[in-house]
């Protein structure tokens, strides 16, 4: 039993367990600016079930607390609003100088160069109709929609997923016809296995529909994939749909300002969209990928659906939220520190993973809040980096 005012744990405390609130309330803060409270019968500490167990929050008894340890999490929405309720608080330390989104997709036009487009051209291309036509099990529908699909018109990289894609259909349209495509994608397996598609079409023609793996039959409804160079999400715009990264990178930039400021990057198993989606409010950032990326793709309904259908997904779906507001946390922590800040990019996404992103030295500047001359000097005297002709920033291992 806990008293009034009495400290369940710290924020920076190591968790090792959860609990359950049994009787009373508990009074959740942060130095990340919220304050949240949690009444019977709520699940707190939360954390625990993260890799990094530590705590970006402080539990206070508002009331006399009493407390059951528990040792697994079962998914609850209540867990899930209240990791949403968290982002969106920090995320409105942000939003305080949005620009109107028509404005703001000038000015990305103005400083993107070559072959960019936004997402809502992506929408209304024959490859996303197609691939929500096999979300729904319209594959002649499909078949047709992606053999009207010119060669190159997304890049080399969307021919292959389009071929895959082709072939899948045709398994269910014309399995003959089939065979031949899926004989010749077999043997080119090495150019074929870095697409999720590559591999739900082994186990559709292998397994069969049903008895294929239940995030591979997700991604044959959700999946998406999505070609370089897309603006995902613009800032100040009203949300519409939720991401959920498996493979590729996205950054969060900022562009009211008249110029990219880097934020954050986010990838695997993590949820871009959701705050806003989900809590109809205007995004507080713009989301860009720069390089190819596989992603489930969700409305505000269809999202729903899946959590309560599939309880392991919304787990990832939770751990992924309080993943990142664990980070905002780390990040807060760096000061504006060029060296904490560098540190905290390696540490978070390793010397490969950056490199594979290309961070150019305007990108990192803006993420280390610093003047680009300052980044040039620091990294030269360091020895940490090389900086390619093109600005490209390689880290060394």
């Amino acid at each position: 039993m806990y008293k009034s005012g009495e400290i369940i744990f710290k924020e920076g405390d190591k968790l090792d367990k959860s609990y359950i609130v049994l009787k009373g309330q508990v009074r959740l803060t942060s130095t990340l600016g919220y304050s949240i409270t949690a009444g019977e019968p709520s699940v707190i500490a939360e954390w625990a079930m993260l890799n990094n167990k530590t705590s970006p929050e402080s539990a206070t008894a508002n009331s006399n607390v009493e407390l059951a340890d528990i040792d697994e999490i079962e998914f609850t929405y209540e867990l899930l609003e209240r990791s949403f309720d968290r982002l969106s608080y920090v995320n409105r330390t942000f939003s305080s100088d949005l620009k109107p989104p028509d404005k703001v997709r000038e000015i990305i036009k103005t400083v993107t160069k070559g072959g960019w487009r936004f997402f809502g051209e992506f929408e209304r291309s024959k490859y996303f109709l197609a691939r929500r036509q096999i979300g729904r099990g319209e594959f002649e529908k499909a078949y047709k929609n992606l053999s009207q699909i010119p060669k190159r018109i997304f890049g080399e990289e969307m021919d292959g997923e389009i071929e895959i894609l082709k072939t899948l259909c045709l398994q269910f349209v014309d399995p003959k016809a089939a065979v031949e495509r899926y004989n010749l994608l077999r043997r080119n397996a090495n150019k074929y296995k870095r697409y999720i598609s590559y591999a739900l079409l082994m186990e559709v023609t292998t397994k069969g529909m049903d008895s294929i793996d239940s995030m591979l039959k997700m991604y044959l409804k959700h999946g998406i994939y999505i070609p370089p160079k897309t603006v995902l999400m613009v800032e100040g715009e009203l949300g519409n749909d939720v991401l959920f990264i498996l493979s590729g990178y996205v950054r969060v930039v900022r562009y009211s300002s008249g110029k990219p400021i880097l934020l954050t990057f986010l990838g695997p198993a993590e949820i871009v969209g959701e705050v806003s989606t989900l809590g109809d409010q205007p995004r507080t950032a713009t989301v860009v990928a720069h390089k190819p990326i596989q992603a489930l793709l969700f409305s505000k309904e269809s999202l729903r659906s899946s959590l309560e259908s599939n309880k392991k997904f919304a787990l990832e779906i939770l751990k992924a939220s309080l993943k990142r507001i664990q980070n905002m946390k780390k990040f807060k922590e760096t000061g504006e520190n060029i060296e904490n800040r560098i540190k905290f990019l390696k540490n978070e996404w390793g010397v490969r993973e950056l490199n594979k992103m290309g961070i150019n030295l305007d990108e990192l500047a803006s993420f280390l809040k610093v003047d680009k001359w300052k980044v040039i000097d620091y990294l030269n005297e360091k020895k940490i980096a090389l900086i390619g002709s093109d600005g490209t920033v390689k880290f060394k291992e």
